[in-house]
C-alpha cells in the first residue's frame, strides 16, 4: 500500500488555502493547513511532511523568514515551494537564497502547482538516495563532510550548511578531486578546471530559469568561501572564473590566495 504524502500549506487567505487543500487532496496528498508561520514551525518541530507550500505574505512573519528557519534552525530536508504575487527577479532570488526549492507566482494555476510539487519532491528523494549511498563522512584533506547533518568540519570547527550550500560544496570538492586524480594518472600537474554556471545550475537549481539562478550561484559561492575559509589557508581556494563559473583549486598548505571574493 502506497503511503499518503503529506503537504503543509502555509496560507493566511482562507479561500486560497481551501483551494490548495482541495487540489492536493485530489492529487492524493494529505494537506495540513496553517495561517501563521510560527504555528507551522512549531508543528514541524514534531511532525514530518513531504512538501511545504509557503506564502510570502503572512500576518506574523515573512514567508522567506519561515523558509530560513526551516532550513537553518530546524535543518529540515523537505521540498519547499514559495507562493508569491511578486515576480521580480530580486524577489525570486531572495526566496531561493532563503532555501526554497522552487516558487510559483500568483494567481496560482492548478496543474502548475501540482507539477512543481511532484518535481520538487522527486528531487529531494533523489538527493537523499545519493547521500545514503555515500559514506557517512567524506574527507578532503583538512575538510570532513558529514552527510547526516550536512556539516563540514575543518580546523577544529564545524560549520552547518544549508541544503543547497552543502550540495554546492560537495559538487566543488568532488570535481576538484576528480581533476586532481585525472592529472595524477596522466603524470602531469593537476589542472584547475572550473565548473560552469550552467553545470552547477543543472545539478542544483534545475527548475529555476538559468538567468535567475546565476545570481543565486554567485551568492552561494561567496557564502561557501567565507564559511569554509576557501582562500587557500586549508589547502583549497574557491575562485571565480570570469564569464565561466567556479573552480576549487588545491593550494600549498598555508598559502593564502588573494583575490576578489566570489560573487562580488
Amino acid at each position: 500500500m502506497t503511503a499518503i504524502r503529506r503537504v503543509a500549506i502555509l496560507e493566511d487567505d482562507e479561500d486560497q488555502s481551501f483551494v490548495l487543500c482541495k487540489w492536493f487532496r485530489e492529487a492524493g496528498f494529505e494537506p495540513v493547513a496553517f495561517a501563521g508561520g510560527r504555528v507551522l514551525i512549531d508543528f514541524l518541530k514534531k511532525e514530518t511532511v513531504d512538501l511545504a507550500i509557503v506564502d510570502w505574505q503572512l500576518p506574523d512573519m515573512p514567508g522567506v523568514e519561515v523558509v530560513r528557519v526551516l532550513r537553518e534552525e530546524l535543518n529540515l530536508v523537505v521540498a519547499i515551494i514559495i507562493a508569491t504575487s511578486r515576480n521580480l527577479e530580486e524577489d525570486i532570488v531572495e526566496g531561493l537564497n532563503a532555501g526554497a526549492d522552487d516558487y510559483v507566482v500568483k494567481p496560482l494555476r492548478h496543474a502548475e502547482v501540482i507539477a512543481r510539487a511532484e518535481s520538487a519532491i522527486r528531487r529531494v528523494k533523489v538527493r537523499d538516495l545519493e547521500i545514503s549511498s555515500l559514506q557517512s563522512i567524506t574527507t578532503y584533506s583538512a575538510y570532513q563532510f558529514e552527510l547526516a547533518n550536512r556539516s563540514v568540519s575543518f580546523n577544529q570547527q564545524k560549520v552547518v550548511l544549508r541544503d543547497k550550500e552543502f550540495q554546492f560544496a560537495t559538487m566543488l570538492f568532488e570535481h576538484s578531486e576528480k581533476i586532481a586524480a585525472g592529472a595524477t594518472q596522466a603524470g602531469a600537474q593537476p589542472s584547475a578546471q572550473e565548473l560552469s554556471r550552467r553545470e552547477i545550475h543543472e545539478h542544483i537549481w534545475t527548475t529555476i530559469p538559468f538567468g535567475i539562478s546565476t545570481r543565486t550561484i554567485d551568492t552561494h559561492a561567496y557564502r561557501l568561501r567565507v564559511k569554509l575559509e576557501l582562500d587557500g589557508r586549508h589547502g583549497y581556494a574557491l575562485k571565480a572564473v570570469r564569464g565561466q563559473g567556479y573552480r576549487l583549486a588545491k593550494t600549498v598548505a598555508g598559502a593564502v590566495i588573494a583575490e576578489d571574493a566570489a560573487g562580488e
